[in-house]
């Protein structure tokens, strides 16, 4: 039942592949942000995983600043989005 704020993995795992399982997580912690790894890109891969839920599709090896760039970028956005409604309530914006 934990909530996950940022979700990092793989669009090809052994056991269940990362499209199933992004799915899974988009349905269980809508809010998550889910950033997809893989070492296989394609437009099209990136393109459906877009429109099923991920956040951002990077392309592997990338770099840790690169990845925590990323992460940092959603967090800010995640957070302002959560924010924005509760400021505009109080008449703060």
């Amino acid at each position: 039942k934990n909530f996950y704020e940022v979700v990092v993995m793989d669009v090809r795992m052994p056991k269940l592949g990362g499209k199933d399982l992004l799915v899974e997580v988009h349905k269980r912690w809508p809010r998550s942000i889910i950033i997809m790894l893989t070492g296989h890109s394609s437009s099209q891969d990136a393109f459906e995983m877009a429109k099923i839920g991920a956040y951002e599709y990077l392309t592997k090896p990338c770099t840790d600043e690169s990845l925590l760039k990323v992460i940092n970028k959603a967090l800010i956005e995640n957070r302002q989005a959560i924010c924005e409604p509760v400021f505009k309530k109080q008449g703060k914006e």
